[in-house]
């Protein structure tokens, strides 16, 4: 899990420049939930958004379990475990919105400009 986690931080990083520029990269927190529950509400596959967010798919798989398919479980489920994760941040919300499978550009257009760094 150590050199795996390197490696995800490492290509977001990456990506950062090219997808995320200019957008807050600060780390969010459990506290955030809110924020950032409003900014995904246009989402309706939270499998395929989870798999974006860098969790791993039995992780996914469980809380679709758990949440017996009921989306604003599941969706709550996989963000709080996102935002404990240590990689949760605006800007890679971001990247996670503008991927080719999640196709939310003009969601993370609006987060980029209510969310720029510092």
């Amino acid at each position: 899990p150590g050199l795996r986690r390197y490696i995800y931080i490492y290509i977001l990083y990456y990506i950062y420049g090219i997808m995320a520029a200019g957008v807050d990269d600060r780390p969010l927190t459990a506290d955030d939930i809110r924020a950032v529950t409003i900014a995904t509400t246009c989402i309706t596959d939270w499998s395929t958004m989870g798999i974006e967010l860098g969790i791993p798919i039995h992780v996914i798989n469980k809380s679709e379990r758990d949440s017996r398919h009921i989306t604003n479980d599941h969706q709550r489920n996989l963000l709080t475990i996102w935002l404990e994760s240590g990689n949760a941040s605006w800007a890679a919300l971001v990247i996670a919105l503008r991927s080719s499978l999640i196709a939310k550009g003009g969601q993370a257009n609006k987060i980029a400009r209510e969310h720029p760094s510092e």
